[in-house]
């Protein structure tokens, strides 16, 4: 038997940075895993934030169109029944109804 005190191996400067080394990569390793844990959330959240702001977009594009096609077809069916019941006045009726058009309609045609 050696007289060496026990566990004298552990004081070897070549072991002890074999050690270092190894807990210094095992604690870059878990950093990298959180960072890249992290960054997964943080893209997961952007994409639901992303989807619901998008559906948002959505329903509001869907709800003005509604509207200003029914007002198209408000204003037109009072045009038709002006035009069928005093057709001099069309010109009075377009201008009383051309704030509910705005810039949805450019130009109204009367084909006959």
């Amino acid at each position: 038997m050696s007289n060496a005190p026990p566990f004298s191996y552990l004081r070897s400067p070549a072991l002890l940075r074999k050690v270092l080394s190894l807990a210094l990569i095992l604690l870059l390793a878990v950093l990298w895993g959180l960072l890249v844990w992290q960054h997964q959330k943080i893209e997961k959240e952007a994409r639901v934030q992303l989807s619901n702001h998008t559906a948002s977009l959505a329903l509001a594009f869907s709800e003005h169109s509604e509207s200003a096609f029914q007002r198209v077809d408000y204003v037109l069916f009072e045009l038709r029944k002006t035009l069928v019941r005093q057709p001099e006045a069309l010109a009075k009726v377009i201008e009383e109804h051309r704030s509910l058009l705005g810039d949805a309609v450019i130009q109204i045609s009367i084909l006959d």
